[in-house]
């Protein structure tokens, strides 16, 4: 599949899982949807889409950040790396609303923070 085309599919599907856990936290279904359904699609093409970059993938692929911004020059692997992205801030989405359900947080606090870590990966520096 073209990753222009994969890019867009990939995008959609976590959007819909943001967009579930902003709008419908604690309906029963949520979580359980978008752990089972969004990113474990995410990370079974993660898989499917590192397997086709291993051909770009060098041992000493990881030893210097000048070696990282080649790599991230073929589509291919740029795809995997924003999959990953995406299926990981997902779960941590994930992460902090069960969190604040069980810690009794304010809704509104969790609707603010969600967006800040969809569109700006605060949890990820």
């Amino acid at each position: 599949m073209d990753t222009s085309i994969f890019f867009k599919i990939a995008n959609n599907f976590a959007v819909l899982g943001w967009q579930l856990l902003l709008i419908v936290p604690k309906w029963k279904y949520t979580i359980p949807f978008i752990l089972s359904a969004i990113i474990s699609f995410l990370a079974v093409s993660y898989t499917f889409i590192i397997i086709k970059a291993l051909p770009f993938i060098k041992p000493d692929v990881f030893s210097s950040l000048a070696t990282i911004r080649n790599l991230f020059q073929n589509d291919t692997a740029l795809l995997a790396g924003w999959v990953h992205y995406l299926a990981f801030d997902l779960f941590v989405g994930v992460y902090i609303v069960r969190e604040a359900e069980k810690y009794k947080i304010h809704r509104l606090i969790v609707t603010l923070l969600l967006p800040l870590i969809f569109y700006l990966g605060l949890l990820d520096m």
